[in-house]
């Protein structure tokens, strides 16, 4: 709050450095959520024995890992 206050381009660097780290923290948590989900996926498809479904999901995941790198 006190950066709000006092509005010198310190205190607004101040707050777009925490605002920029939040947002990096929520949505690599978020990333990671929906990667749990997936495995998950591919875990029950492997033991339904629905094998082109759990390769294609494989390859899905494998293509949204690189890019992420």
């Amino acid at each position: 709050m006190r950066w709000l206050q006092d509005p010198n381009q310190r205190n607004i660097y101040n707050l777009k450095s925490a605002r920029r780290e939040a947002s990096r923290y929520f949505r690599e948590k978020r990333h990671n959520v929906i990667q749990k989900g997936k495995i998950d996926e591919l875990k029950i498809n492997g033991k339904d024995i629905n094998i082109r479904v759990m390769y294609r999901g494989f390859n899905d995941f494998k293509k949204d890992n690189q890019i992420r790198i």
